[in-house]
């Protein structure tokens, strides 16, 4: 059993490129603070199982050392938990960390965990998969399936994999639905931002707020090939919604149907459905992290 001061540390070293050398200096920094334990993990879903023996050992903060993927095992555990989630960003693109301005640097992040405060945000489902950054179907959900394939992590290799994944890639039609309207569209990606951010400061849903109640539903329509750099260009400058061929609704549920079983990704985990719809919504589960 741990006492309610301790702080546990969950470390997914798979996460992005990290390096002996740093791995030396993450741990030897936490060592630096009283009562804290650390646990590296050692398969899927490891995190989750450490976060549950968290919760039973009534620890009162638990900090993640990973990505955004490390994050949704945990979060998935410690939400509508009075357990605080501390963040160590490390992964490939760390949209959750960015967005709530959690430092990438790893000696400042650690210092946050002891010094930030609590911040209580939303949490989203899809087909009762957690979520809390982003999730989606179409092209970045296709990128995550490839990204998930290769041998080498980190910010190039997800950017080579874009690249390679986009030609080729054909938009696909669905049938989306909330409690006001049903359209149809032919789109290359349909993002469902809980948080502003994929990752790496690609902001997809510059107005979204993590504690709103809201998802921002973020449709990218089929675009001419050659406007394709002006999409990237204000996908990193903080303009993607002005775009003509974005649209955004916010809402608390929404309903998606496709003809065929979907690819999606959840903070940036893929997952091959053998169904055809989606159903995402705001969960009634909130998460406290320290900011």
């Amino acid at each position: 059993m741990g006492t309610n001061q301790e702080t546990w540390f969950i470390i997914n070293f798979f996460s992005g490129t990290i390096n002996a050398e740093r791995k030396m200096i993450i741990v030897d920094e936490i060592k630096k603070y009283p009562e804290t334990k650390f646990f590296e993990t050692q398969y899927p879903k490891h995190a989750s199982i450490l976060a549950q023996n968290a919760i039973d050992s009534g620890i009162k903060k638990v900090v993640v050392v990973g990505g955004d993927g490390t994050l949704n095992e945990v979060g998935s555990i410690l939400r509508g938990t009075n357990v605080s989630m501390g963040i160590v960003p490390i992964g490939s693109g760390n949209g959750l960390a960015r967005h709530l301005k959690i430092p990438i640097n790893t000696i400042r992040a650690i210092e946050k965990v002891f010094n930030g405060t609590e911040f209580i945000i939303d949490t989203c489902t899809m087909n009762n998969i957690p979520y809390f950054c982003t999730a989606g179907v179409g092209f970045d959900a296709q990128v995550a399936y490839d990204f998930s394939k290769k041998k080498s992590r980190g910010f190039f290799t997800y950017i080579t994999t874009s690249i390679q994944s986009f030609f080729g890639y054909k938009t696909a039609d669905y049938k989306v639905f909330d409690v006001k309207f049903e359209q149809n569209f032919n789109a290359f990606a349909i993002t469902f931002a809980n948080a502003s951010q994929y990752g790496n400061d690609a902001v997809v849903a510059p107005d979204s707020k993590i504690d709103d109640g809201l998802i921002d539903m973020v449709i990218l329509k089929r675009f001419p090939i050659l406007t394709s750099i002006f999409i990237v260009f204000r996908l990193f400058t903080n303009t993607f919604s002005k775009s003509k061929y974005v649209t955004t609704i916010k809402g608390t549920e929404f309903k998606v149907k496709a003809n065929q079983n979907l690819i999606i990704h959840f903070d940036g985990e893929p997952m091959l459905l053998d169904t055809n719809e989606l159903i995402i919504k705001i969960d009634d589960k909130k998460l406290k992290v320290i900011v």
